[in-house]
């Protein structure tokens, strides 16, 4: 089940990246979409208060999306996640809350 409230609930709720991390915002971009099974490749930027390596990054936003988008969005429409540690101008970012809308629509027969 995809998490009912917004983005920013789900972050005060679970600390993904630590106590003492906090998340402000998430950004999303869809860097490409693979014609065979229809799943994306997403690049995703974090807006927190301090740096961290993209490792602890990768892992907690694979885990955040999971919970954010739930089980059918996320395996059904996402095959690779990047890390971006800065917001790159190739990139045109996104709130995550427009991947939710974007795939919900989607979804819907």
């Amino acid at each position: 089940m995809p998490w009912e409230g917004n983005l920013m609930e789900l972050c005060n709720k679970h600390h993904f990246l630590g106590e003492d991390t906090v998340i402000y915002e998430v950004y999303f971009d869809i860097v490409e979409t693979y014609k065979s099974s229809r799943k994306m490749a997403l690049a995703i930027y974090v807006e927190k208060n301090r740096s961290l390596p993209k490792y602890v990054i990768n892992y907690s936003m694979k885990t955040l999306l999971l919970m954010y988008l739930g089980d059918e969005m996320y395996y059904r429409n996402s095959a690779r996640i990047k890390i971006a540690q800065r917001k790159y101008r190739a990139y045109n970012f996104a709130p995550i809350s427009q991947l939710k809308k974007i795939l919900e629509f989607a979804i819907k027969p």
